[in-house]
């Protein structure tokens, strides 16, 4: 138990810690874009971390290059809850 409130609070502290240092970055220098792929498997590493029993599958079907996106936090904040509700929803597996 206080290994896992200790995990926990690791992950505030690194989610504060990324929230401060993106508030520094956005201001001074905007976002940067990055092959949504690359993104994605980001979120679904800082996901794994936090969740490592829920399997997490992920394809991304697309015709010629893979698109590219913003690094927002709130957009990675955003997908990291929704992946949350879905392991709630389904904790044996998450596509």
């Amino acid at each position: 138990m206080l290994r896992d409130m200790s995990t926990q609070l690791q992950h505030c502290q690194d989610t504060l810690g990324a929230l401060l240092s993106y508030g520094r970055t956005t201001f001074d220098s905007g976002l940067q874009s990055m092959a949504l792929d690359v993104f994605v498997r980001e979120i679904l590493d800082a996901f794994g971390a936090r969740r490592p029993a829920v399997p997490v599958t992920l394809r991304i079907d697309t015709a010629g290059r893979v698109p590219s996106v913003r690094h927002d936090l709130a957009l990675r904040q955003g997908i990291l809850n929704l992946l949350g509700n879905a392991a709630d929803v389904s904790p044996a597996w998450v596509e």
